[in-house]
């Protein structure tokens, strides 16, 4: 009997033992699942900021592509592009002063077309009006290039010598060429000031 007893206690206890070891892990398992099953938080974005272009000013370069944009859209605000003999686009706008990149091309054009009249022996300055004519639309704003021609001198116009000339014809009867470049300015200044805007108007002086 006593064989018998011992043998079923030591199978009720690793009976017992089987149990309580079964029941640890099925209760461990969930745990265990839950911990390797857990996605990570995700992590938040930072939105990067859009970069801000900033708008040319007067006297920025722009590429071919913009200056094509901008003359192609007129804008009213008076906006525009100027290319250089050089090939550069310069931006300006017709109510602020021209760039001096600007004002230095075309001064360089007008007595380029001055020194060519000369040489051509044309005291008429044909090819000094025609470059001037082209020039007036070029810059975005009218502009009144004053420069010395050689010509016909006042007031009897028999001798030929270098006067200044602003391009304005005069309805007068008199010269459109003065003695003197500060004649020339204060002529054309004038004319300027009994425009409609004379704000889109500049005098650029070649010298």
């Amino acid at each position: 009997m006593t064989n018998i007893t011992n043998g079923n206690v030591r199978r009720i206890v690793l009976l017992s033992a089987a149990i309580l070891l079964a029941t640890t892990l099925a209760g461990c398992t969930p745990v265990a699942n839950g911990l390797f099953n857990e996605k990570p938080a995700a992590v938040a974005k930072t939105a990067m900021p859009t970069p801000t272009v900033a708008a040319p000013k007067p006297g920025d370069t722009l590429t071919e592509a913009q200056a094509v944009a901008l003359r192609k859209s007129l804008p009213k605000n008076g906006d525009w592009a100027y290319k250089t003999t050089a090939g550069m686009n310069v931006f300006i706008n017709s109510h602020q002063p021209l760039p001096d990149v600007v004002k230095t091309d075309l001064s360089a054009q007008i007595i380029g077309a001055a020194q060519a009249s000369k040489a051509a022996g044309d005291p008429t300055n044909g090819l000094f009006s025609k470059k001037l004519k082209n020039l007036r639309g070029t810059a975005g704003k009218s502009i009144v290039l004053i420069t010395m021609v050689y010509t016909y001198l006042a007031p009897s116009f028999e001798k030929e010598g270098w006067a200044w000339a602003n391009g304005i014809p005069r309805t007068d009867g008199k010269s459109s060429v003065y003695p003197t470049k500060a004649e020339a300015i204060s002529l054309a200044q004038t004319y300027i000031n009994a425009q409609g805007d004379p704000s889109t108007w500049e005098i650029v002086v070649a010298e």
